[in-house]
């Protein structure tokens, strides 16, 4: 009996062993797959914030282009105004002398009509 006592007590004292050997070794187990999920997440949430920050610079790459644009466009529309305004005042500065001159050919025909008929006379 008392040998039969020692081999159930060594048997309960390898089954423990074994028992505790297989829970350290499932401990770890879930210990890694904590960490490689908490990784994981990780990972994916530092994907996320890469994603949500490469976005927010191609939104205010576009808006700054978009500024850019309204910009370069404003400043060409004024520049196409002030070309305008050149463009019309330098017409009526061509159409003044052009009536200018027409005016004193006119005045010197008149004269010169004036000048035939007072030596007609």
């Amino acid at each position: 009996q008392n040998a039969e006592a020692e081999r159930a007590k060594e048997a309960a004292a390898t089954w423990l062993e074994t028992a505790l050997q297989q829970a350290a070794l499932e401990a770890e187990a879930a210990k890694q797959e904590a960490v490689a999920n908490a990784w994981a997440q990780a990972t994916e949430q530092r994907k996320a914030d890469i994603a949500s920050a490469v976005e927010f610079a191609q939104n205010a790459e576009a808006e700054r282009a978009k500024e850019a644009a309204a910009t370069w466009l404003e400043t060409a529309l004024q520049q196409a105004a002030l070309e305008a305004e050149a463009a019309k005042q330098e017409a009526v500065a061509n159409a003044w002398a052009q009536a200018t001159e027409q005016r004193k050919a006119d005045i010197a025909s008149a004269v010169e009509f004036a000048q035939n008929a007072e030596a007609e006379r």
